[in-house]
């Protein structure tokens, strides 16, 4: 309609302008408040795009007192009002106000999912002062043409169901957090004094139980003795390896010492064809997985780079469960646009569709590239990885099969069986394209049966049996999953959260000190918050929620009694000892770094100054003069990485902060490899 001022809300600024620049080539950008806006004008009408910078509001209680609780009191607030370091939301928030006022219609165009509905409903709903409709935006790739296509055909908005679940997940997720993180808190001060912050959350502590129920498994696990028997075997002049076929005990090992030498006969040769099929294109999960196994990047960094790849346009949006690909996809166009970096694996491509996984997503598809290869070139050595594990993924499930020869060779040497097995691809098929996947054939000679073998060598080797793996940054999520804990988007910042925390470490998932007390502490104490069941039953009432068939208020009122109810046991436990020992256990750790490499005799620990709050590390030997000191970050959380900078000694420590990458650091600020890295620095800039 001609003169109708419509409002756009992008979640991101890269966002706003993919959808600026799709919608219109003449659109203009200006600044207000210091936020980039865009403005176009179609049929007459104005449309202005503003870029949310994700959550502009968050939940906080009215009681700022933190040995008070249960708190029940919450209310939504802008961001900058709840840490008014946040000015930058506050601008944004005040421009929503501005535009809000003289406009009749307003899309969402958000990520479509429950994150970025709540992002939109919630400037509606705090900075509208009249009502406006409202319309939805659904895409699932930041092509130009998804783009279009998604703004001619917005859906009306009349039910908040994903807004609804959202928001109750957030209070929910923020009345357990800020409950049970003030009564640990309070807890620790009771009896250790200072003020020490102590936290878990809803979905971090049965995480946590199930990471320390392992750790607990292996450490109370005995190994038991068993004797492994291998051989060399020779036929027809080829030599392979056999072993025996039962696990033995010593005394019937060393009988077989006998065999070598000895001549045996195969009683049994099978060859068989296994066909494997081509894998679906990736949802979350299986990146996440794939990305850690072969590229041993943590979840949370690989979601970091999907989402990088999705804002440049290179990728469909990554927070699927999908694994399977639109019925509007053009293909042939994606294969055309790749061609000119995976022609080789688009030439052995005979199938029209891709083949399809059990993952489902009503939001979005499978992972996809989209082939726009524009932005290729800036991307970084990680992101550049990633994206070719996505396409080689989504090449691969247009493939057609591989098929692996599997031999298996029985042999009896008097009497004790002995057996080899090998492998041979004799079909590639989609492994030419993911070939992560393959593995190197493991040939065995063409022996046929009653063939006769001869023992060359025989090796008897004790071993011991292996205790239960810990868990990995993959396979904890795996198990999020199968136990329908947090979701697709939360699940690697829950982890990540626990490494922050300092309840973990190590890439093989490991409990420290201060986890292990944590968790004993709250068994005993609270334990229905630390069960599996009690935080599956809140998410599929949240599912509920979503599908409008529980209401958010019942919900809450229904978490809020529960938790102040389990929240009676606090303070009643003699485990109180055994969590403030846990942590000063690990405070110990992370603050004493090692021997001085100055005077040798001292030991450099972290000191925070009381007059300026400032960290830095010290020497313990300085009042006998040592003068060994080095600052450290102000803001952030250090952890002792225990090993040495290998330049110059000193020891090495990682900073971790929110929504940032871990940095790894050397804590002498005159190591010559910080030296040498910046004078590299500094001539790049100049040839540049």
């Amino acid at each position: 309609m001609e003169g109708e001022k419509t409002l756009i809300i992008a979640e991101k600024q890269d966002a706003a302008k993919r959808i600026a620049a799709a919608l219109s080539p003449r659109y203009s950008s200006s600044m207000l408040l210091g936020v980039e806006i865009y403005k176009f004008f179609k049929d007459g009408a104005e449309y202005t795009i503003l870029p949310a910078k994700g959550h502009l509001f968050g939940i906080t209680s009215s009681v700022k007192r933190r040995d008070v609780f249960p708190v029940l009191d919450l209310e939504w607030l802008p961001l900058s009002d709840i840490d008014k370091k946040r000015t930058d939301i506050g601008r944004v928030v005040n421009i929503a106000r501005e535009l809000l006022k003289n406009c009749k219609k307003v899309i969402i165009a958000c990520d479509y999912d429950i994150e970025g509905e709540t992002i939109g409903y919630n400037i509606i709903r705090y900075c509208a002062t009249s009502k406006v409709e409202t319309l939805r935006a659904k895409f699932s790739t930041l092509t130009t043409d998804d783009l279009k296509l998604s703004f001619e055909k917005p859906i009306l908005r009349k039910t908040w169901g994903m807004a609804s679940a959202g928001r109750a997940r957030h209070y929910v997720d923020f009345l357990w957090g800020v409950n049970i993180s003030r009564a640990l808190t309070e807890e620790l001060k009771y009896l250790n004094g200072g003020y020490n912050v102590l936290s878990i959350g809803r979905v971090q502590g049965p995480t946590l139980k199930a990471i320390y129920e392992r750790e607990l498994a292996i450490n109370t696990f005995v190994p038991l003795p068993y004797w492994s028997v291998t051989g060399k075997g020779e036929s027809n002049g080829h030599s392979f390896t056999v072993s025996h076929k039962n696990i033995l005990k010593k005394t019937e090992a060393y009988k077989l010492e006998s065999l070598k030498g000895t001549k045996g006969t195969v009683i049994e040769a099978s060859n068989k064809e296994n066909i494997l099929l081509p894998p679906p294109p990736f949802n979350l999960q299986e990146l996440q997985r794939d990305a850690y196994l072969f590229l041993r990047y943590s979840p949370w960094k690989t979601l970091y780079l999907a989402e990088s790849l999705y804002l440049k346009a290179l990728i469909s949006y990554p927070r699927t469960s999908s694994q399977s690909l639109p019925i509007n996809v053009n293909n042939v166009n994606i294969f055309k646009r790749l061609g000119h970096k995976y022609s080789d694996i688009i030439q052995r491509i005979k199938r029209n569709s891709a083949v399809k996984g059990k993952g489902i997503d009503p939001a979005h598809p499978a992972i996809y590239p989209t082939g726009e290869g524009n932005n290729e070139k800036f991307l970084s050595g990680d992101e550049e990885k990633l994206y070719d594990m996505i396409v080689r993924r989504y090449l691969a499930a247009f493939m057609d099969p591989a098929i692996i020869n599997y031999t298996d060779i029985t042999m009896s040497f008097n009497g004790e069986i002995f057996v080899t097995e090998g492998h041979k691809t004799l079909t590639v098929g989609w492994l030419y394209s993911y070939f992560f996947r393959s593995v190197a054939d493991k040939e065995v000679p063409d022996i046929k049966e009653n063939q006769e073998v001869i023992m060359k060598e025989l090796n008897i080797e004790e071993k011991y049996e292996d205790p239960p793996s810990r868990f990995n940054q993959s396979s904890i999520l795996e198990w999020m999953e199968k136990n329908e804990l947090g979701t697709k988007s939360t699940r690697a910042d829950i982890v990540r959260t626990l490494f922050e925390r300092n309840y973990l470490n190590d890439r093989s998932i490991k409990l420290t000190e201060l986890g292990f007390s944590v968790v004993r502490y709250l068994n005993g104490t609270i334990p229905s918050i630390m069960t599996i069941d009690l935080t599956r039953s809140l998410e599929k009432q949240l599912e509920k929620i979503e599908e409008e068939k529980e209401t958010s208020e019942r919900v809450i009122t229904n978490s809020s009694k529960f938790l102040v109810k389990a929240l009676d046991n606090i303070g009643n436990s003699s485990l109180v000892y055994e969590l403030v020992q846990g942590y000063r256990s690990f405070r110990n750790e992370l603050y004493t770094l090692g021997n001085c490499p100055v005077c040798k005799t001292g030991h450099l620990i972290v000191i925070r100054s009381k007059k300026t709050g400032k960290r830095f590390v010290g020497c313990t030997n300085y009042k006998n003069g040592c003068k060994a000191s080095a600052p450290l970050p102000t803001h952030g959380s250090l952890v002792n990485l225990n090993r040495k900078c290998k330049v110059c000694g000193w020891p090495m420590m990682q900073l971790r902060m929110a929504k940032r990458r871990p940095w790894s650091f050397c804590v002498n600020i005159n190591c010559p490899a910080k030296k040498n890295k910046m004078v590299t620095t500094s001539r790049n800039k100049r040839s540049s």
